[in-house]
């Protein structure tokens, strides 16, 4: 019989989200994480569409990067906050330190 390579067996992806402690780094520490570009077109105000012509990728692309942005910042869902407006104010705080 052949050994496996991995003696233990490994975890879902499903686990490893459960996982992973909060979020709590600034946008600064996230830069290499995503791109600031993406940042800046939202700061100016580009819907989806905008932001995919003015950085030639695809819009499905940018609600891609979008989401992760989002995610990597902990803003989550709600019916009482803007998250674009809240990367786009964390984006500008990290920029100003």
């Amino acid at each position: 019989m052949a050994s496996s390579i991995h003696s233990q067996p490994q975890p879902s992806s499903h686990q490893r989200r459960l996982d992973k402690p909060p979020i709590t780094q600034t946008v600064a520490d996230q830069q290499s994480l995503f791109p600031t570009s993406h940042l800046a077109q939202i700061a100016e105000g580009r819907s989806n569409a905008g932001i995919a012509a003015a950085l030639f990728i695809a819009e499905r692309t940018v609600e891609t990067h979008t989401t992760q942005i989002f995610q990597k910042l902990g803003l989550e869902t709600s019916g009482v906050t803007h998250r674009r407006v809240l990367a786009v104010l964390a984006y500008l705080q990290s920029a100003s330190e």
